[in-house]
């Protein structure tokens, strides 16, 4: 009887098995990097060992695997892991399971794989982690805020600004381009408050690189440095919302249902008023900034041949416009300076307003043709279109008070002696426009293995139209004192023409030797510019972790129209270009601590400048003598250490060490201090995480740079005789991220993931200087007054990802 029921319950039991078996589940979904970009041409196993699919140009996978059992699925792709991930599905169920590849990074042995298709790197550069550039605590979330401490040698001495200098250099000695269209920037902006958003947007960002130095002929005219971004070609639909109490954004990008059609597209709004209330001076702060980017991709590769090759044909169209308006009305206006022995307080009563607009709609269209894996070509279209407009009638009365120290003293903290009082009136009317056209050509042709050759042109028609009016004056001691008084209308219509050509070649796995020549010739002064640079990197064969570089070359700067109109208003329409000698010596090391990866890269650098264009630095208004009448040096070293100082999270290290000084003809003062020179500057971004808990971090952003010079305006004798202040500052925020299961992609929920981040801006409260005016007293001293930045305050922040 027993035996019975066993071989009973036995044969049911393998009928049951059996039966479920013969049965089968389907999974599918997406295969994703780290940044959520699809991999085409992944495979799909099973166990490990059998093949169920390879996913398409979109990433996507579909596959049928047995049911009522654990099953193992993973991948296999060139440069990623295989991700296993362990399931067991019931009958005929459908599970939609999207894998994150993880990036597989073999130490020792290294496997060179050349792609003909793909543009070569910028050579003697960093890349920018374009990931964690969103989530640095900063006032604005602008993407230039990250190159500070992800960057070599650049600084950045204003939270309310968009520019930064580069070893020395001025905010015009910067290239951006954007998808090989180089960027305009505004002319007339003379504070940081006035200033709009930095044009990179971080959401749309899909690759930077930046190079303060010994860069490519290829890449263009500029004294400083050149930063190079990419933006998205996505291969699904996502989208984010950004929102806070200092500005907000959105974006959204996908493709089409045949993958031809790709497109990324972002608006981004800036609202100031909550910050700019922390300055000394009050009042009502009206500032709307606001931009919108859209980059389409159109795949126009034929029929017969999409079938097999995609992207053989592609054009593509960039389209940047963006609107800012700056108004204040100054009410009042209380700073404290001086000494601890003897305090000053500094009050002022205004009337009138300030507003400055401008607008500026920028782009251009591409069309990339790749003949074979040997040679592709680009032609290209691109322009801009800019207004601004700065108009202010501000009179001021203002008196310097002693303050009394004495905590005894019933007049402690208060005003007791006034020492002077006067009255200021600001009256300006500028108007500047400008439009620019461009139609170049950018080829590479590969040679073969070891040989490649890079060359384009372009040619670009400029039109600038200015209208100049400013007076100022002041009453002081009983008299009335014309200060400044300028009226000048200027219209200038020129043309540029370059050319590039540019040899690499690969020597072997360890060598690579970059030469090219660079030329421009500018109608307005009829000059011709040649320009040779030269580039080469040493990586050991036995040692594939450390890297060694050189550049050298002749970098020019055609002027812009801001270098060549001069204090009073003078346009030098013969300036000639500023030119730079650049040599750079540089380390890349990477090594292993903790079982992570760091990477270690040094650099010291030589600049030797002639032909310069002396400039006076005032927030972030340049006011150039527009003349050429100089010669100007920049050494120093600079110093990146970054990695995982905790497991799964990035952070940077960055130290500078400056010196840059500038000799003007017959001053008879020598090389004195340029503007711009700060001898240490430091950086930290640093991330960490609760243990066991990656989605609660903490982001710490510190900054530091040494005093730059300055002097009473109006006497050269005493330019840059003055150190201001060390710039400090020191930003941290909490985030909390809340992520929703992969499947949501497939199934069309809405949400991706929640991250909320609680921002502290300028930590410390350290009251930073940026500029200083210069007052008189009754017995005829004038006063270094500073304008400060801006306080602490407290932001919160969501990103809000589909």
């Amino acid at each position: 009887m027993y035996i019975a029921r066993f071989f009973f319950t036995f044969l049911l039991s393998i009928l049951l098995t059996g039966y479920c078996f013969s049965q089968h589940a389907t999974i599918k979904g997406y295969i994703l990097n780290a940044e959520g970009d699809s991999i085409p041409g992944a495979y799909v196993f099973l166990n490990d060992t059998i093949p169920l699919a390879v996913s398409n140009t979109s990433g996507f996978y579909s596959a049928t695997i047995p049911c009522c059992k654990p099953v193992v699925i993973s991948i296999k792709s060139l440069g990623y892991k295989k991700t296993p991930t362990t399931l067991q599905a019931k009958a005929n169920q459908v599970i939609y399971l999207n894998i994150k590849a993880e990036e597989n990074i073999v130490e020792g042995k290294t496997i060179d794989i050349i792609d003909y298709s793909k543009d070569t790197l910028l050579y003697n550069s960093v890349e920018i982690n374009t990931k964690d550039a969103k989530y640095l605590p900063s006032a604005f979330g602008d993407f230039t805020k990250v190159l500070p401490a992800m960057a070599l040698g650049v600084t950045s001495n204003n939270e309310l600004s968009t520019q930064y200098s580069a070893r020395g250099g001025n905010f015009d000695e910067n290239l951006i381009y954007i998808n090989d269209i180089e960027i305009y920037t505004p002319q007339l902006a003379k504070a940081g408050q006035q200033q709009g958003l930095s044009t990179v947007n971080t959401d749309l960002i899909n690759r930077v690189s930046f190079s303060t130095g010994g860069w490519e002929a290829k890449y263009g005219d500029k004294l400083s440095s050149v930063l190079n971004a990419s933006y998205k070609t996505p291969r699904r639909y996502a989208g984010s919302v950004t929102a806070g109490f200092l500005g907000g954004a959105a974006h959204i990008e996908g493709i089409s249902i045949n993958n031809r059609l790709s497109f990324v597209s972002g608006a981004r709004l800036k609202s100031a008023s909550y910050l700019l209330k922390t300055l000394d001076t009050k009042g009502e702060y009206k500032p709307v900034f606001w931009d919108w980017q859209t980059l389409l991709t159109y795949d126009i590769t034929s029929k017969n041949k999409y079938k097999y090759s995609q992207g053989i044909s592609k054009v593509d169209l960039l389209f940047i416009v963006s609107n800012n308006k700056y108004e204040i009305t100054p009410t009042t206006r209380q700073t404290t300076f001086g000494t601890l022995d003897d305090p000053l307080r500094f009050n002022v009563a205004f009337d009138g307003r300030d507003i400055l607009t401008y607008q500026t709609v920028q782009g251009g269209v591409r069309y990339m043709h790749r003949f074979n894996n040997a040679f592709k070509t680009a032609f290209g279209l691109n322009g801009y279109i800019a207004s601004e407009r700065e108009y202010y009638d501000v009179e001021s009365g203002y008196k310097i008070n002693s303050v009394d120290q004495d905590p005894n003293s019933p007049s402690y903290n208060q005003d007791v002696i006034t020492k002077g009082i006067g009255s200021y009136f600001e009256h300006g009317r500028n108007l500047f426009k400008a439009a620019s056209i461009n139609v170049n050509n950018r080829s590479t042709y590969h040679i073969n293995k070891q040989n490649q050759i890079d060359f384009g042109a372009s040619v670009q028609r400029e039109m600038i139209n200015d209208h100049f009016e400013e007076y100022n004056f002041s009453d002081s001691a009983s008299y009335v004192d014309l200060t400044r008084s300028v009226y000048k209308n200027t219209l200038l219509n020129s043309s540029r023409l370059q050319a590039y050509g540019q040899y690499t070649h690969f020597i072997d796995s360890t060598h690579t030797f970059i030469t090219g020549v660079r030329l421009n010739y500018w109608s307005l002064n009829e000059q011709l510019l040649v320009s040779p640079r030269l580039q080469y990197t040493y990586q050991p064969r036995n040692n594939t972790l450390i890297k060694f570089r050189i550049g050298t070359g002749l970098y020019q700067q055609p002027a812009y129209y801001r270098e060549m109109r001069a204090i009073d208003g003078t346009v030098n329409t013969g300036i000639k270009a500023q030119r730079s000698y650049h040599f750079i010596a540089g380390m890349d090391k990477q090594f292993l601590r903790w079982g992570r990866k760091f990477t270690l890269i040094t650099e010291a650098y030589v600049k030797y400048i002639d032909r310069i264009v002396p400039y006076d630095l005032y927030d972030v208004r340049l006011r150039y003598y527009g003349y050429n009448d100089g010669t100007a040096y920049a050494t120093g070293f600079d110093m990146r250490l970054n990695g995982e100082f905790v497991k799964g999270v990035e952070s940077w290290f960055n130290l500078g060490i400056l010196s840059t000084k500038e000799n003007i003809a017959d001053d008879n003062r020598g090389y004195i201090r340029r503007p711009t020179d700060q001898r240490v500057t430091a950086a930290i971004f640093f991330q960490d995480h609760i243990p066991n808990n990656p989605t609660i971090k903490v982001y710490l952003n510190l900054q530091f740079a040494s005093g730059l010079p300055f002097g009473p305006p109006g006497n050269p004798e005493y330019r840059s005789s003055l150190r201001a202040p060390a710039y400090r500052r020191v930003d941290i925020g909490f985030s909390k991220l809340i992520s929703f299961n992969d499947k949501d992609l497939i199934q069309r929920k809405v949400f991706e993931s929640i991250w909320i981040s609680l921002e502290v801006l300028n930590l410390l409260g350290t009251s930073n200087t940026i500029s200083y005016l210069w007052i008189p007293d009754y017995s005829g001293n004038t006063y270094a007054v500073p304008n400060t930045l801006t306080a602490r305050v407290v932001n919160l922040k969501t990103i809000v990802r589909f």
